[in-house]
């Protein structure tokens, strides 16, 4: 289907939201308060992680697209 795939290491996704801690409970943490302040939810770490790196890849992206414009 020709899609682009890349792949992201976690603390750089992690990195872009502030989302750092001593430990993976700690991140997943605040994964999922970050996801419930942007958009009002109520998940699970695994989603909140799912959402935040399809956000982070998005936005990468977009910026992408911008640059070449230019």
């Amino acid at each position: 289907f020709g899609v682009k795939c890349e792949k992201t290491r976690a603390n750089v996704w992690r990195s872009h939201y502030g989302i750092n801690g001593k430990d993976r409970a700690i991140e997943k943490a605040k994964a999922i308060k970050l996801v419930y302040d942007m958009y009002g939810v109520n998940v699970s770490d695994d989603v909140a992680e799912a959402i935040l790196i399809a956000k982070y890849r998005f936005n990468i992206m977009q910026k992408d697209t911008i640059s070449d414009l230019f």
